[in-house]
């Protein structure tokens, strides 16, 4: 289980990352089962591992019913990345600017 009773305890994925980093500083690890992971909480520290990109698809794993496993989040490698760069394009400030009137209306 790791620490995914603790992420229940605390409500949330997102409150354990803070209650995590309150505790541990800008970069801890923790367990997502029997996988380690690293949590980055701080501007100047995720740059300087932008270059990281493949990610274990078990982090993704309980998402899989919702978003199937097609989606970019398991999509590693030459495909991951080329699909980030095609994607990344539609969602500047600019582009979600020029459909955010109709997104609002539906």
């Amino acid at each position: 289980e790791g620490n995914l009773t603790d992420v229940t305890q605390a409500g949330s994925l997102h409150q354990f990352l803070q209650k995590l980093h309150w505790s541990h500083g800008p970069i801890a690890s923790f367990w997502w089962g029997t996988q380690q992971t690293v949590s980055i909480a701080s501007p100047e520290l995720f740059k300087e591992h932008q270059h990281v990109f493949d990610r274990p698809a078990l982090l993704f794993k309980m998402f899989e019913p919702l978003v199937g496993s097609k989606c970019i989040q398991f999509a590693n490698g030459e495909d991951g990345r080329h699909r980030r760069a095609v994607y990344d394009q539609y969602f500047t400030a600019d582009a979600v600017a020029t459909y955010f009137d109709t997104l609002h209306r539906v």
